[in-house]
Formats: C-alpha cells, structure tokens, sequence
C-alpha cells in the first residue's frame, strides 16, 4: 500500500474550479500492466493503492468541508485492484454524501459486469479506456493485456451501467498496416453507440522511459 499522507487542503487551490471540474484525487499509483508505448508505468513504478477507507475519507472530507462533491481520479488507471474498487464503492454507498467520481480504466477481461453498476450506483459518471487498437496483433505485440473483443465487452457493459465512456487509440504502432488500421476503424464504427467521445487519437510517438524507445 501507499504510505499514509495527510489530506491534501487544497488551500491555495480555487475551488469553484475544482467543483465543476473536479477535485484530483488518487486511490494507487503505477499499473499492473507493461504496455511497451507507456512511458508512465516505468516512472511510476509497480502498482500499489491506498487503503480503500482512506481513498472514501478524504473524499468525504472535500464533500462536508469545501462542497466538493465532484472527483476526477488521476492514476494511470483507477480499477487495477478491483477488491479495492469494490471496497471503495461499498463504503461510499454506505455514505450519505451523493459524489461524482470519474478516471481512466484497464480493459480487464476479470472485471465482472456487476462491478460497473455498482460503480455507478456510488457515482461513477466516466471512465477513459486506452484501447489502443482494434487489432489483437498489434495489442499482443505492445503486451496490452487485452484482446479487441475484451475492449468491447468493456465499453458495452460501462455503458449498459450508465457510465459515460471515452476511449483513446493510437495510430502508427509498430506491426500497424493497412489491414490492422482497418481493424481500429471497423471496432469504433462497430461500437460507436456505447461510446460518447474519442478523448484521444493519437500518433505513436517514442517517449523517453518507453519499452518501445528502449527497443
């Protein structure tokens, strides 16, 4: 786990911004998975989270001492552990406060459908998915984890629950052709209608830190 840190105050913040935008906040950092274009798994190192009554806590603390009742969860990835997801949503649909959360997501085949409801039910309004591409040979050859089938079970089922789905891509990943940039264009025509926005489409770039630069 995260070594326990105090309440961030915000003090210096302006919280009519963070308000509507919402407050950050973080439940881990790392990610369990080694995508070889990621540059911010190998900066922030294994996965590792902050016990789940903390993560509720602080959340609580923000809702009765500054009206902040919107959070914008800033890790790599917020459902790496899903016991502690899990957790997290038992405590707060235990809670009176009515909060919004919302953060970036793991295509995770092991994520059960039911989870996605019950992180509605304690205010999960979005979730950015990195799907990558919809080519399972260009995701086997950047170690995502995950096959295209999975990222459409995944966006299908937040949906269903009522979250608000955006999805990133990257265009030009090594083993990408003509064939496998047709397979990216045929999954997002295929799930148009359970996703709300492409938040990214981005070129593949070598970052500094990347397996792909180091190879």
């Amino acid at each position: 786990g995260l070594d326990k840190l105090p309440t961030p105050q915000f003090m210096e913040a302006d919280l009519v911004v963070l308000r509507r935008e919402g407050l950050p906040i973080r439940m881990s950092r790392g990610c369990p998975r080694r995508c070889a274009l990621c540059s911010d798994q190998p900066l922030e190192g294994r996965y590792r989270t902050r016990p789940a009554h903390e993560v509720v806590e602080e959340m609580i603390y923000h809702a009765r001492n500054n009206d902040v009742r919107r959070f914008n969860f800033v890790d790599l990835v917020i459902n790496g552990d899903l016991e502690q997801v899990e957790a997290i949503c038992d405590m707060l649909l235990q809670n009176d406060e009515e909060l919004e959360w919302w953060g970036r997501a793991l295509v995770d085949a092991n994520m059960p459908r039911q989870l996605y409801r019950k992180m509605r039910l304690a205010g999960c309004i979005g979730l950015e998915f990195d799907v990558l591409s919809g080519s399972d040979r260009v995701l086997e050859s950047q170690g995502a984890g995950f096959k295209a089938d999975d990222a459409t079970e995944a966006v299908t089922w937040a949906n269903a629950a009522g979250i608000n789905v955006q999805v990133s891509v990257v265009i030009g990943l090594p083993g990408e052709a003509e064939l496998e940039f047709g397979e990216t264009a045929a999954w997002l025509e295929k799930n148009r209608y359970q996703i709300s926005r492409i938040k990214d489409l981005m070129p593949c770039t070598l970052q500094e830190g990347s397996i792909l630069l180091r190879n």
